[in-house]
């Protein structure tokens, strides 16, 4: 039943990372200053990406996978992606003390760190899945 779960999380991981994109992409090219709603959108990214990359890491010694080099790779990448997942998380609170007004919004620079976390943790996920062949309809 967790191998379902962590199948069909995928999709959700796909929607949330889709909205995060757009949210992250528009507040880019229109200029916006960063604020709580962008902030929220982020913190659901790395937050799915996290649960998946429980999920698996369960799943990883449940199923004695740690004996597959496939699975090795599928693991390490996927971990690799979690990390990347959460660098706005260290770059908003840096700019947040670099900020005149901690508690407002902040500059339009998070909008391009966050599009390019999305773009990174996204790329490590799709190498990381299809090694596995794990994009198959399921």
């Amino acid at each position: 039943i967790l191998q379902t779960i962590h199948a069909h999380n995928r999709w959700l991981v796909v929607m949330v990372v889709v909205i995060a994109a757009l949210v992250m992409l528009f507040g880019a090219l229109t200029k916006r200053s960063y604020g709580k709603t962008a902030h929220r959108v982020m913190i659901a990214f790395s937050s799915i990406i996290g649960i998946q990359w429980a999920l698996g890491l369960i799943l990883f010694v449940l199923m004695g996978w740690f004996r597959s080099p496939l699975h090795w790779e599928h693991a390490v990448t996927n971990t690799l992606a979690l990390a990347v997942a959460h660098l706005h998380i260290p770059m908003r609170k840096r700019l947040m003390r670099q900020a005149a007004d901690p508690e407002g919004p902040l500059d339009n620079r998070l909008y391009w760190i966050g599009l390019l976390a999305v773009g990174l943790t996204m790329l490590f996920v799709y190498f990381g899945v299809a090694r596995l062949n794990g994009w198959a309809m399921s």
